[in-house]
C-alpha cells in the first residue's frame, strides 16, 4: 500500500474516484426514481462539485483519522488476527459517508433549512450502500489497481 505521500496522493485519487462515481449515480437514480435520469452531463457537475471537496478532507483529515481509529480498534479489540484494509474501510466509510451526505446536502441540493434531517436522510441512504461499494467493489478493485500499478512503475 502507499508509502510515501505522493503514494498515498495517488491512492487517495484513486479510492475517491471509485465511490464518488457510484455514489453519485446512486444518488441521482435514487433522487430522481429511475435510471432514465442518470446523465453524463449532470453526473459530471455533481463530479465536479464534490470530487475536490471530498478529496482534500479525505487526504487531510478523514484518512489520518481512520487510520488512528483503525490501528486502535485493532491494538485494543482484537485477539483474531482481523485484515487491517478491512477495519481501515470500514473506519474510512464511518467518517467520509456522515461528511460526504452533508457536503452533498449542502453543496449539491442547496439545503439549508432542516439541514440537520436532510443530512440524516442523506446519510442514512447512502452508508450501507457506500460499505457495501467499498468492501466489497471499490477497496478491493483499487488496492488490486494500486499494487499492479506500483509495480509496473518499479520495475
Amino acid at each position: 500500500m502507499p508509502k510515501t505521500k505522493k503514494e498515498e496522493l495517488f491512492f487517495t485519487l484513486m479510492m475517491c474516484t471509485a465511490m464518488l462515481a457510484m455514489m453519485i449515480s446512486y444518488n441521482q437514480v435514487m433522487a430522481a426514481g429511475s435510471m432514465k435520469a442518470l446523465t453524463f452531463g449532470s453526473w459530471l457537475h455533481e463530479a465536479v462539485i464534490m470530487g475536490p471537496v471530498i478529496v482534500a478532507l479525505e487526504f487531510s483529515i478523514i484518512a489520518p483519522l481512520a487510520h488512528k481509529i483503525a490501528f486502535w480498534i485493532i491494538r485494543n479489540y482484537t485477539h483474531d488476527r482481523i485484515p487491517i484494509p478491512i477495519v481501515i474501510s470500514v473506519c474510512t466509510v464511518c467518517c467520509v459517508c456522515p461528511t460526504a451526505s452533508a457536503a452533498a446536502v449542502l453543496l449539491v441540493r442547496h439545503i439549508t433549512e432542516n439541514f440537520g434531517a436532510a443530512w440524516l436522510a442523506a446519510l442514512s441512504m447512502n452508508f450501507p450502500i457506500a460499505l457495501a461499494w467499498q468492501l466489497l467493489v471499490a477497496g478491493p478493485l483499487v488496492r488490486y489497481s494500486f499494487a499492479k500499478l506500483n509495480r509496473l512503475r518499479e520495475d
